[in-house]
């Protein structure tokens, strides 16, 4: 799977934006997280390169992961009065994904192989 450094670099810096964040100093886990969401994005539509359509897309689940993940402003699903019981909604890449995937539908690889697919060229 490829995305050149210019790629990432753009999609890092409109996760920036949509964050608000003028400073480098969370530069590091944006990164890694931006990173991992465009990992998880090919992964999902089975897809090497990243269409140019998807890079404003990833910016803003990588937004999304990053406000749970680092200024823990995580989504409340559901609330109980007695004993009092919050529960949020979990954050990983691939929870992001489930929100975002009728958006990413189009791009899906029908035709990609699975994992298990790739060790066995022989087949």
């Amino acid at each position: 799977m490829s995305v050149t450094q210019m790629e990432r670099e753009r999609i890092l810096s409109d996760t920036k934006l949509l964050l608000g964040l003028d400073t480098d100093e969370k530069d590091a886990l944006v990164r890694l997280i931006t990173d991992d969401m465009i990992n998880a994005v090919l992964s999902y539509c089975r897809i090497e390169f990243l269409p140019r359509q998807l890079y404003g897309l990833v910016a803003a689940m990588s937004a999304k992961l990053c406000r749970a993940e680092v200024f823990d402003e995580r989504e409340i699903v559901s609330v109980e009065e007695g004993e009092r019981k919050v529960v949020f909604a979990s954050s990983s890449p691939e929870d992001v994904i489930t929100v975002f995937a009728e958006r990413l539908k189009p791009f899906v690889n029908r035709r990609g192989r699975l994992v298990s697919e790739v060790g066995n060229e022989s087949c």
